[in-house]
């Protein structure tokens, strides 16, 4: 995002309903922790030494008329782009994520009783973390 002459620019796009302005190189992820939007994210860390990959999709949002799901980490903002990292979709979208790799997890000790009884116990387990009902669980819209 440099113009021809080599100055930084910066470039304008609507996030949840409001224009913002990305700084030159930053993701949309950055861009939204940096005006206080929370993006939930697993792979990304502003630490020296680590680079997003976006393979962990946990902070995917919605780019009007593009028919997949963005990772936020990894894609930079175009110009009059709008970006709903708040809509229905995106939410449950990553909420599938987090359950995925929650329910994954092996069983641990200190688990209740009846939670420690294998994967219908991550099952609930995860559904208790993400704070759903049991049987909001059980179909997907």
């Amino acid at each position: 995002m440099t113009a021809g002459n080599g100055k930084a620019t910066s470039v304008k796009f609507i996030l949840d309903g409001k224009e913002v302005e990305a700084l030159d190189g930053e993701t949309i992820w950055q861009v939204a922790k940096r005006l206080g939007t929370d993006i939930p994210h697993l792979c990304y860390s502003p630490e020296p030494g680590y680079r997003a990959d976006g393979n962990c999709r946990a902070c995917m949002v919605e780019i009007e008329g593009e028919r997949v799901l963005a990772a936020s980490c990894i894609r930079k903002p175009a110009e009059g782009m709008k970006v709903k990292a708040t809509s229905d979709r995106a939410k449950t979208a990553r909420q599938m994520v987090f359950e995925l790799l929650i329910s994954d997890q092996p069983d641990r000790k200190t688990a209740a009783p009846d939670q420690a009884n294998g994967a219908q116990g991550r099952r609930q387990e995860s559904r208790r973390r993400l704070g759903r009902p049991l049987e909001s669980m059980d179909a997907f819209p």
